[in-house]
């Protein structure tokens, strides 16, 4: 009976095909974030394709730690070449995210100096969607900081 380590490996091959940049790109179910899904993975569950290929082809088989992230060298969400993966944490998945330029507008950070400036310009009626795109983030993060300059309104 072949060990289930192998069989595992060749049903992550057999689902994926390989493009030009060599990405093996996972050819079945995927979430709504465009990672491959697998189900009958570890113990189971439903599980990353990319976490389900690190763990068989990097880890030996054995459950990634919580907390780990298994982060792509490639930026192809639904890639599961092993050689494209690497473990590492939220920290180092959003400075990776950010030197490779992939950080959206909401997400960008703010100093405080551009804080103090959005909150001064909600106080004179500039428009959430003007002091938006004056910044280059979203409607969502200059409310954030709109309320937080209406709430200093009030209590003074």
């Amino acid at each position: 009976m072949p060990k289930k380590y192998l069989d595992d490996e060749s049903r992550i091959k057999d689902n994926c095909l390989e493009d030009a940049n060599g990405c093996w790109r996972w050819q079945l179910s995927k979430d709504n974030h465009g990672y491959g899904m697998v189900r009958a993975g570890f113990k189971g569950k439903a599980e990353k394709a990319h976490r389900y290929s690190y763990r068989i082809f990097v880890n030996n088989g054995k459950e990634i730690p919580k907390g780990v992230f298994i982060c792509h060298t490639c930026d192809v969400r639904d890639c599961v070449n092993p050689d494209h993966l690497w473990p590492g944490n939220c920290k180092n998945n959003m400075d990776d995210a950010s030197q490779k330029g992939r950080l959206t507008a909401s997400r960008k950070h703010l100093t405080q100096l551009q804080i103090d400036q959005i909150r001064a310009l909600s106080k004179e009626g500039v428009t959430k969607k003007e002091i938006a795109d004056e910044f280059g983030v979203s409607q969502q993060t200059v409310q954030r900081y709109w309320k937080d300059s209406n709430d200093e309104q009030e209590q003074i």
